[in-house]
């Protein structure tokens, strides 16, 4: 079987930067860390779509391990679309709105 295409949504990219650009500004080490990671967990997805914990219809969330991130991403059509990369923290649920775009 053939891996399903991934996608950003524009918002999630945004996600992924400023999270990016948080751990550099505190250390380069863990920037890489978190973005090695986060490489990890999309294969890990991309591998296995259903896996992870759906928290609605088509929409899962596999958390990272060392980081307290998730990955919110859709399931549809052969294709897995990163909807946010949510920080823990963040107000729970805030993606949603992203599921219509």
């Amino acid at each position: 079987m053939n891996a399903p295409r991934l996608e950003f949504h524009p918002e999630a990219r945004l996600d992924l930067f400023d999270a990016l650009e948080w751990y550099a500004e505190r250390s380069p080490d863990a920037a890489a860390s978190f973005f090695s990671e986060l490489d990890a967990a999309i294969e890990r997805v991309l591998d296995a779509p259903l896996r992870w914990r759906e928290a609605q219809p088509d929409v899962h969330i596999h958390r990272l391990h060392i980081y307290p991130h998730s990955l919110i991403y859709r399931v549809a059509k052969g294709e897995v679309t990163i909807i946010a990369v949510a920080l823990g923290s963040r107000r729970p649920g805030y993606w949603r709105d992203r599921l219509g775009n």
